[in-house]
């Protein structure tokens, strides 16, 4: 820790260059202890959100699966861009 790396990713990020090349973005701060449901629900909003677009029904009854379906599904097609910050 204290390398600067979030802080350069951030930048990189933030550009509004990668901003345009990019469609969409998502920031997710990943913690010390987590649950993949969790992560993956998380990372479903954001995309979601990212393109203005509502979640799909039922997500939180969903398993990881089921979850990472919809990730993959959303994903397709799509030049993206998704940092996982604080990964331990």
């Amino acid at each position: 820790g204290g390398r600067g790396k979030t802080t350069l990713v951030k930048k990189v990020y933030d550009d509004d260059e990668v901003k345009k090349h990019f469609k969409p973005r998502a920031w997710i701060t990943v913690s010390q202890s987590f649950r993949v449901e969790d992560l993956l629900k998380d990372i479903i909003h954001k995309l979601f959100d990212a393109i203005r677009r509502p979640v799909p029904e039922g997500v939180h009854d969903k398993n990881s699966n089921e979850l990472k379906a919809i990730i993959k599904k959303f994903l397709q097609k799509r030049r993206y861009l998704i940092v996982l910050d604080d990964v331990w």
